[in-house]
């Protein structure tokens, strides 16, 4: 028979599969331990993994995925650019001065960044920051008066083609399409960026799954900690494997180990 959670336990929306600490497996495995927790845990876990687990897995060129928009933001803020200089979807040159300052408050993402035109005069006013092109106006910032001082539009992938945007005041959009930029595969690039430490590190950052676990039992808790533990390592065993089929077993190892490091500098 199936158990659940007390009432106050129940979280879906943080821990999507909480009730599953309470569920019959985790009875059985209570009692008797399996050689194999990582399978269970896949499970658990098979409906609920984001971007950055199921890359272990996949080759995701789809251009159509969605990134979270702080991610977007991070690549920005950082300028992971192999190139100091970017081309808008009209072919003119641009560099960027200043990124600008992440905005907390509605509006524009980035706030008073400087941006150096192609004639060489410097623009300075908000960047808006989108997975899409065509999310300026989806999000409907096209009549918004308060995009009026956007100087550029950054998106992940442009996927309406070279159309003009404008703003509410009517004057026209400059816009660049980041992924052809980046320094690294924008897969790639989420699988290193820790997105907690954006816009600055939080101190003592805990998951949305601690309130959660907070409240197990002992045993169950260092049962699920052994479930996520091995399943972490079968992924990352599988992704070393991938990336070896590429034949430089000395540049994995290398990689590998600056990645260990975990500091965001060295992985890049």
């Amino acid at each position: 028979m199936r158990k659940t959670l007390p009432p106050k336990c129940r979280s879906p929306q943080l821990y999507p599969f909480a009730e599953e600490l309470a569920h019959e497996r985790f009875e059985k495995n209570l009692k008797e331990p399996q050689k194999l927790f990582s399978n269970d845990y896949f499970k658990l876990t098979q409906h609920h993994r984001s971007i950055k687990e199921r890359s272990s897995f996949s080759n995701y060129s789809n251009k159509q995925i969605k990134f979270p928009e702080s991610f977007v933001c991070s690549l920005w803020m950082d300028q992971m650019l192999k190139s100091k200089y970017l081309f808008t979807l009209d072919f003119k040159r641009i560099e960027v001065i200043y990124p600008g300052q992440w905005n907390f408050e509605k509006g524009p993402d980035f706030k008073n960044a400087r941006i150096k035109l192609e004639r060489g005069e410097i623009a300075k006013g908000d960047i808006e920051i989108h997975n899409f092109s065509s999310e300026w106006n989806s999000h409907g910032h096209q009549h918004n008066a308060e995009y009026n001082n956007v100087v550029l539009h950054v998106f992940l992938r442009n996927n309406i083609g070279q159309r003009g945007q404008k703003k509410a005041n009517g004057l026209p959009l400059l816009q660049v399409e980041l992924a052809p930029f980046l320094k690294k595969d924008v897969e790639e690039l989420y699988s290193l960026i820790k997105l907690e430490e954006y816009p600055f590190p939080i101190t003592n950052n805990q998951g949305h799954c601690a309130k959660i676990l907070h409240k197990a039992d002992q045993k169950r808790l260092i049962l699920f900690l052994n479930l996520a533990g091995e399943a972490r390592l079968f992924m990352k065993a599988d992704r070393f494997f991938k990336k070896h089929c590429d034949g430089n077993f000395d540049q994995l190892l290398y990689e590998g180990m600056m990645e260990s490091l975990g500091f965001k500098y060295s992985k890049l």
